[in-house]
């Protein structure tokens, strides 16, 4: 039931590593057919799949559990399909193109995920007969799709509220912005601040968006606050939980304070569990709060955004460790941003694939075996719990011994419930193998830290990366030859390094090979009227040569260069009108232009 939010945080790792163009190649009408043929192809695949795999199951008698585990199954792995149709969608449609024009970041990330959850909503249409069938149910097709859309649509609210934060940032006073921008650690400290807000909140937001409703049932609530009480477990209220129509057994709780603490209960539980064994399981629900998992996966999250802060060090780092990073800058020279997003990018999506799908899968199965020892506990013995386990997989159509990526199997957890009753040690040494994990995976966690803390102090491997660069791109020189795009490259690294004289020496190599580049006038322009060396300062070959440049490729950032250029010639006239064209072409971010023309505007 899970497994969607992994593809959707995959999606959205997709639409967030992609670098587009500038601005899309083709009007919109031009892509629309294709787009239009696009979704139908995919439409048309998964229905001819479905019905190849799921087709000759509809004669079996209705609501079989091998019928629905067979769902399940097919409905998971055409996921994949799914994350390849948007995948291309992102990387050769120009779709994050066509957003680039969207003033805010809140409306074009909720537009650029938007695609993929239209591919989902095509297969749950198309699964949705064999849903009725197999599980005899009376929820119509577009209740069907709103109900999966509504169970998912959590899933990237975080990533929205972020989203939202960054355009309110952008209201702040500049000092403030440049002060977030300037420094990492005020961006750590603010993603620390935002996980424990969702921490604390959030689960008041995912009750309202899964439409669920407060336990009535006296006898239920009764029972709830007696094992709350014996657990020492605060709980604001149990809710019910309409998954799916409530055809879904299954509970659940979130919450990391108890203010904000619910405990979800899907109807059909009540209705099919004993009270004894909906007692077992409100048991489990609270061990995973006793045992503090809840607080464990938000310092998990955490680490990975600490990972990804460190990533780009770690993986310079490696390129010189294994001998590789000469041909590193072959993939910029080429030009091609696809083979830059998959060189730099692939390892970090292989990353987050073993960080969640393999270490949390881990945490997740050792912990759901650590809150089954609690209800044991609690309970005294086994027998409800398993009762109750066993129940689950019927219902539900799944198979006792099917592993799962995030929970052990029902026959193991079944068989591991059975030897701790029988064997007192076995418990306590699963619950010293949980706090061993949490302690090594805490003490790396710290050591990342310590090294993100002392390479922003110190930071050596920003200067080593960059003269590796360098040393590369001479040697590449010498070897194939110049090339324009290689001194750009080599003017870029050098004023990373602060080195303004071999920028400029750099790019007057590019105009020597191509005096008609407007990327080399218009950067050498820029670097002779604002560069932080005085001696290499020339206004005069400054406007001559932001003049050319403007001459060949009228863009915002060039016409900015040139009325920067006008205005320290003291022409502040032209400045303001060669800004304003600036600004009228700029369809992004216009904040730089505005505050130019304030400035000139003063003077």
């Amino acid at each position: 039931m899970f497994t969607n939010f992994i593809f959707i945080i995959f999606a959205i790792l997709a639409y967030s590593i992609h670098l587009p163009g500038d601005w899309p190649r083709h009007p919109w009408f031009f892509h629309l057919p294709v787009l239009i043929l696009y979704f139908s192809l995919y439409s048309y695949i998964v229905r001819w799949s479905l019905k190849k795999n799921l087709g000759h199951l509809e004669d079996l008698p209705a609501g079989g559990r091998w019928q629905r585990g067979k769902f399940h199954f097919h409905l998971n792995r055409h996921l994949f399909l799914a994350l390849a149709f948007y995948a291309v969608l992102i990387f050769f449609l120009e779709w994050k193109s066509f957003l680039s024009t969207f003033p805010s970041e809140t409306l074009r990330n909720v537009l650029g995920v938007l695609p993929f959850f239209l591919l989902l909503a095509i297969l749950w249409f198309h699964a949705w007969p064999y849903y009725r069938v197999f599980f005899q149910s009376s929820l119509s097709r577009a209740g069907y799709i709103f109900s999966q859309l509504r169970f998912n649509l959590p899933v990237i609210l975080p990533w929205t509220i972020a989203t939202f934060c960054v355009d309110l940032a952008f209201l702040l006073p500049r000092d403030i912005q440049d002060l977030l921008a300037a420094h990492e650690w005020s961006q750590l400290i603010l993603y620390a601040f935002f996980f424990l807000f969702l921490g604390i909140f959030f689960p008041l937001f995912i009750q309202l968006i899964w439409g669920c409703r407060p336990v009535e049932d006296p006898d239920l609530l009764h029972l709830l606050a007696e094992i709350c009480e014996t657990a020492g477990v605060r709980v604001r209220r149990a809710i019910m939980w309409p998954v799916m129509e409530a055809q879904i057994i299954t509970a659940g709780v979130m919450g990391i304070i108890g203010r904000f603490r619910y405990i979800l209960l899907t109807p059909s539980i009540i209705k099919i569990l004993s009270r004894e064994e909906l007692k077992s399981v409100l048991a489990h629900e609270l061990g995973h709060t006793k045992k503090g998992h809840l607080h464990f996966f938000l310092f998990f999250f955490m680490g990975y955004v600490i990972i990804s802060f460190l990533y780009p060090d770690a993986f310079f780092l490696l390129l010189y460790l294994s001998g590789t990073i000469g041909a590193f800058p072959d993939f910029f020279i080429s030009g091609d941003k696809r083979i830059m997003v998959f060189l730099f990018f692939a390892p970090m999506a292989a990353i987050l694939v073993l960080y969640f799908r393999y270490l949390f899968g881990f945490f997740s199965r050792n912990f759901e075996r650590q809150a089954d020892l609690f209800s044991l506990n609690m309970m005294g013995r086994s027998g409800p719990l398993v009762s109750a386990l066993e129940k689950v997989a019927l219902v539900n159509g799944i198979d006792m011994d099917a592993p799962n990526w995030h929970h052990y199997s029902i026959r193991e957890r079944v068989d591991f419930l059975m030897e701790c009753e029988d064997r007192a040690e076995r418990g306590p040494r699963h619950n010293r193998k949980v706090f061993y994990s949490k302690s090594l995976f805490a003490s790396v966690l710290a050591i990342a830290l310590a090294f993100f803390v002392l390479s922003r102090q110190h930071p050596p491997l920003e200067s080593i990366k960059l003269s590796l660069i360098e040393t590369s791109l001479l040697k590449m020189g010498e070897t194939k030859g110049d090339s324009v795009d290689l001194h750009l490259l080599l003017a870029t690294v050098r004023m990373e390094k602060n080195d303004e004289r071999g920028a400029v020496g750099s790019y007057r190599r590019a105009l020597e090979l191509d005096p008609g580049n407007a990327t080399a006038l218009n950067n050498l322009a820029w670097l002779l009227v604002t560069g932080k060396d005085a001696a290499l300062r020339d206004y005069k070959e400054g406007l001559k040569l932001a003049e050319s440049a403007a001459s060949i490729e009228r863009k915002s950032y060039v016409l900015d260069t040139l009325a920067e250029c006008y205005f320290v010639n003291g022409e502040t006239g032209k400045a303001i009108q060669t800004e304003e064209e600036a600004l009228r072409l700029e369809k992004g971010d216009k904040t730089h232009y505005e505050r130019q023309l304030e400035k000139f505007r003063k003077k």
